[in-house]
C-alpha cells in the first residue's frame, strides 16, 4: 500500500506541474475572475526589453492595462480623476506582493507600460519566473517585477463611489489596526536618498521590540533607503516582505495608495506602515483621523489608529526608544472638517510593549496555544473574576496552571478584545485598564472592565494578575464593531 501511494505522489506532481496556468484579478468588488492562459494570449502583446546581470532580456506579453480591463476590473479609458486614487496589488506564488498605483499602468502616463510577461524570447517562459511574469520597466534589479505571477488585486479608497461597470470593493471592508511610525534618524548624506544614522539603526531595532506581538501581516514602506531600511528588522522578525509604495513623484498619491493597501488588509490582522514627516499625516487623513505634524526631529512617536465601530478610526498615540523633542515644528496640523482637533493623549514610553504582551495572550487564547500563552504568564500568574454589580457572590479565583490546562482542554473558539486602554508604569511594574467584550464560539459571552498588573523582566513584559468583572447582559456595544 505504501508503494502505491508513493506511485501516485509520484504520478501526481507532473501533473500538477502541468497543470493550465492561469491569472485570478480580484476586482473592486471582491469578485474574482480567472483568465486562463489562452485569454491572456489573446489580448494584444507588446515587447518590453529589460536589462539582467546576464544581459538584456526582451519579454512579450499584454500590459497590465489591458488585462485589468478584460477581466473588468477597471473602466474603459485614461486613469483620470477618482481613479488616481486606486491601486493594484500584484502577487506572485510564494507570496511576494508589489504594490502600485492604478495609473502606473496607463500608457498615457507611463511609457513603456508594465505586462503580463508569457513568453521570453519567443518561448514561453521557464518553471523558475513563469508561466507569468509581471514585467516593470526601470525596476531596479527587479524589485517590483513578480516572477510567477498568480494575482492582481485592485483596491479603491473606503467612501469612493462606485463606477460603472466597478463596485467597491475590498476598500469598504471592515478596518483593521494600522501602526503608524516614522523612519529612524536619517544620516546626512547623500541628500538624495540617505540611509539611517547608528542612532536610526537601533531605533529600527526599538520598533520591533515595541511592535512583536502584534499580529502585523501587512508591512507598508515608501521606496526611500531610510524607510526600508527602518522596516527591516521587524521584517525579518516577522519574516515578511516590505510592500514598497513609491513616494517621490506625488506624496497625495502616495498616501492614497498605502491607506488603500492598508484597507484591503485580511480581518483579524494589523498593518504597520514606516513614512516620512510629510506622508504620515496624509495617510492618517486617508483613513479618516486627523494627526499632528511631525517634526523634523521627532522619531519616537508611534501613532496606532484602531478601528471605532462605524467604519472609522481613532488615534492612539504612544512613545518608543529614545525620547526626542516635540512640538518645534509649527504645532498641530488643521484639523479635518467635522473632527475633534485634540491630540490624543501619549501613553509612557513602553506602552506599545505592554499592549504587545496583552494582545499576544490574547492571541494564545484564541489559538489555543498553550506554549505561547505560558510565556506570556508570570509563573503563580492568577485570573481573579467577578460578577459585575454583584459583591455578594464571591470572585472566582483561577490560576496559570488551571487556565492553561483549561485552554488545552477544549477547542471552542476564543475571541478577548480590549479598547482604549489606559496605563500607569512605574519602573517594572505596569498596570492596564480597559472595557473588554469576550466571545465564546464565534457567539457574544459577556463583557466588562479588565485590570492587568504586569512585571518587566530580562524577557519582556509578563502577566501576573489579570481581575475583571463579568456582565452578561445589558452590555453597551464595542466601539470595535463585531468580531470579524
Amino acid at each position: 500500500m505504501r508503494m502505491l501511494l508513493g506511485w501516485l505522489a509520484c504520478l501526481a506532481a507532473p501533473l500538477a506541474a502541468q497543470a493550465p496556468a492561469s491569472l485570478d484579478v480580484v476586482r473592486p468588488d471582491g469578485s474574482t475572475r480567472t483568465l486562463t492562459l489562452e485569454a491572456l494570449r489573446a489580448l494584444p502583446a507588446q515587447a518590453l526589453t529589460l536589462p539582467t546581470h546576464d544581459g538584456p532580456i526582451t519579454l512579450r506579453g499584454p500590459t497590465v492595462a489591458a488585462v485589468l480591463r478584460a477581466a473588468g476590473a477597471v473602466p474603459e479609458g485614461p486613469v483620470r480623476g477618482p481613479l488616481l486614487a486606486r491601486s493594484v496589488i500584484a502577487e506572485a506564488r510564494d507570496g511576494y506582493r508589489v504594490a502600485f498605483g492604478l495609473a502606473e499602468f496607463d500608457s498615457s502616463l507611463v511609457t513603456p507600460s508594465p505586462i503580463v510577461a508569457l513568453e521570453q524570447g519567443g518561448a514561453p517562459l521557464d518553471e523558475r519566473d513563469g508561466p507569468l511574469r509581471l514585467a516593470v520597466p526601470g525596476s531596479t534589479h527587479g524589485a517590483r517585477s513578480a516572477r510567477q505571477l498568480v494575482r492582481l488585486l485592485v483596491t479603491v479608497p473606503a467612501g469612493a463611489r462606485p463606477l460603472p461597470g466597478v463596485g467597491t470593493g475590498p476598500g469598504s471592508a471592515a478596518p483593521v489596526p494600522v501602526w503608524l511610525v516614522r523612519h529612524g534618524e536619517k544620516a546626512a548624506a547623500p541628500a538624495d536618498d540617505p540611509g539611517l544614522t547608528p542612532a536610526g539603526k537601533r531605533r529600527a531595532q526599538d520598533v520591533v521590540f515595541a511592535l512583536t506581538g502584534n499580529p502585523i501581516r501587512l508591512l507598508l514602506t515608501s521606496d526611500t533607503r531610510r524607510t526600508r531600511e527602518t522596516a527591516a528588522p521587524i521584517a525579518r522578525k516577522l519574516r515578511l516582505d516590505p510592500v514598497a509604495v513609491p513616494v517621490a513623484a506625488d506624496v497625495g498619491r502616495h498616501a492614497a495608495a498605502v491607506a488603500a493597501l492598508a484597507r484591503a488588509a485580511l480581518p483579524g490582522t494589523a498593518v504597520l506602515v514606516v513614512g516620512h514627516t510629510n506622508t504620515l499625516g496624509l495617510i492618517a487623513a486617508e483613513l479618516g483621523v486627523p494627526l499632528p505634524r511631525w517634526c523634523d526631529d521627532e522619531y519616537d512617536r508611534l501613532v496606532r489608529l484602531d478601528p471605532d465601530g462605524q467604519g472609522g478610526m481613532r488615534a492612539t498615540t504612544l512613545h518608543f526608544g529614545t525620547r526626542t523633542p516635540v512640538g518645534e515644528c509649527g504645532g498641530p496640523a488643521p484639523p479635518m472638517a467635522g473632527t475633534p482637533a485634540a491630540r490624543p493623549a501619549a501613553l509612557p514610553d513602553e506602552g506599545p510593549a505592554i499592549l504587545a504582551a496583552i494582545d499576544s495572550l490574547f492571541l494564545g487564547m484564541a489559538r489555543r496555544d498553550v506554549a505561547l500563552s505560558r510565556r506570556l504568564l508570570l509563573p503563580g500568574a492568577q485570573f481573579v473574576a467577578t460578577a459585575a454589580g454583584d459583591s455578594t457572590r464571591p470572585p472566582r479565583v483561577q490560576g496559570d496552571t488551571a487556565f492553561l490546562r483549561s485552554l488545552a482542554s477544549d477547542t471552542t473558539a476564543l475571541l478577548e478584545r480590549i479598547w482604549a486602554p489606559e496605563l500607569r508604569v512605574t519602573g517594572p511594574l505596569a498596570t492596564v485598564w480597559a472595557p473588554y467584550d469576550f466571545h465564546r464560539g464565534g457567539a457574544f459571552s459577556h463583557c466588562g472592565t479588565d485590570a492587568f498588573q504586569l512585571l518587566r523582566t530580562p524577557d519582556g513584559w509578563r502577566v501576573g494578575t489579570i481581575a475583571y468583572t463579568v456582565q452578561r447582559s445589558g452590555c453597551a456595544p464595542s466601539p470595535l464593531g463585531p468580531p470579524r
